[in-house]
């Protein structure tokens, strides 16, 4: 079954907060297993409930579903059909596997003490579908509020395929967006006496920036500025009037955050009054760090190693990648846990269009989240 879906879900990937046909497939997996729904309101999310024979504590699991803006570049049978579209993150098999523990824990309900919530997200990639679904509810209120969260994460090449690495604490990145506009007075490339250079300034700003921001800086942390867009002029004889950068920060501590972003304003308006420019900067939080919650993620380790002996290793170093499953670790304690599904002879990384995910590992994630389940619900 979950090979099924994990196919049938790669080969139409859709993007953003939106994807009906996605939806659909969860739908009518969850009806077949008897397992009660409810539909997201701004976004097409899917949330299922497993509701125990007996009181107890309420665990979340989530997969999210959402492609990227990618064409595939693999010769798969089941390669996407959409044009510019494509699961390289691993979201399908996410989907899948979530899936997979719904169909096992749905025959398991007479031994659960508690209930399982089924978090089907859309919109991870840049949509904030997980801080949208918060918004939604789908932590619960009262005695029936989520008591621990968890994610699995598959990674493609070089992970070593069928190995699940447990981190504790920050293992994910916060990332932030940063637009800087700079403002000069526009005119002709023969007379730059009489005009300001904001091209100038934009890419003085685009060379120091990195620099400044790791001088800025313990050199053992962890802190990441990259310059991905410059845009400025449109002829070659125009000193143009304005120009624009866009860059990516990362981050795991909110100290080295707020200095950080002290640091990208203060060089860029410095690069603007150099070159007779001005400059705005607007930031834009686009993920929280992700960060497993220290006990659960001990407590997981040991779960984990005992369902798959010699394949649990603990996380060497946190990813300066990101993830929006922060979200929901900022309101409840949880654990996002990564495992490796390389392809032998497959290089691409995860957001990748080369990127392939070794499908063996589906039952592993799905027998996983059970295993997390049972050492809360199942005494």
């Amino acid at each position: 079954m979950m090979t099924e879906v994990r196919r049938q879900i790669h080969a139409h990937p859709e993007i953003g907060l939106q994807l009906p046909e996605t939806q659909r497939v969860i739908i009518e997996h969850l009806e077949h297993f008897g397992v009660p729904y409810s539909l997201g309101g701004s976004l097409s999310s899917v949330i299922g409930t497993i509701e125990g024979s007996a009181p107890g504590p309420t665990i979340l699991l989530r997969a999210d579903m959402d492609a990227l803006p990618l064409t595939e570049a693999t010769e798969l049978p089941f390669r996407s059909r959409i044009d510019g579209v494509m699961h390289a993150c691993g979201h399908d098999m996410h989907t899948a596997m979530l899936l997979g523990a719904a169909m096992l824990l749905a025959d398991m309900r007479e031994k659960i003490c508690g209930r399982v919530v089924l978090m089907f997200q859309p919109g991870e990639e840049g949509y904030g579908g997980a801080r949208l679904m918060v918004d939604e509810g789908v932590l619960g209120e009262g005695a029936s509020r989520v008591s621990a969260a968890y994610a699995l994460h598959v990674m493609a090449a070089p992970w070593k395929c069928g190995v699940f690495s447990v981190g504790s604490g920050a293992i994910m990145a916060a990332a932030d967006r940063i637009d800087v506009h700079f403002r000069g007075k526009g005119g002709h490339a023969a007379a730059p006496q009489l005009a300001g250079d904001a091209l100038g300034a934009a890419a003085a700003t685009a060379l120091e920036l990195r620099a400044a921001v790791a001088r800025s800086h313990d050199p053992f942390a962890a802190v990441v500025c990259n310059v991905g867009e410059l845009h400025a002029g449109t002829a070659p004889n125009i000193i143009p009037a304005d120009s624009r950068l866009s860059a990516t920060l990362r981050t795991f501590d909110g100290e080295d955050r707020a200095r950080a972003l002290e640091t990208i304003v203060q060089v860029s308006k410095n690069a603007a009054w150099i070159h007779a420019a001005e400059a705005e900067v607007r930031v834009t939080p686009r993920y929280e760090a992700t960060a497993n919650h220290l006990e659960l993620a001990e407590r997981s380790f040991v779960t984990l190693s005992v369902k798959f002996p010699g394949q649990v290793q603990k996380l060497a170093s946190p990813t300066s990648g990101s993830e929006d499953f922060g979200s929901v670790l900022s309101q409840v304690p949880g654990v996002m846990i990564f495992l490796g599904a390389s392809v032998g002879g497959c290089s691409g990384w995860n957001h990748s269009p080369e990127a392939m995910f070794d499908e063996s590992v589906l039952l592993y994630g799905a027998e996983a989240f059970v295993a997390l389940v049972r050492q809360h619900l199942m005494p």
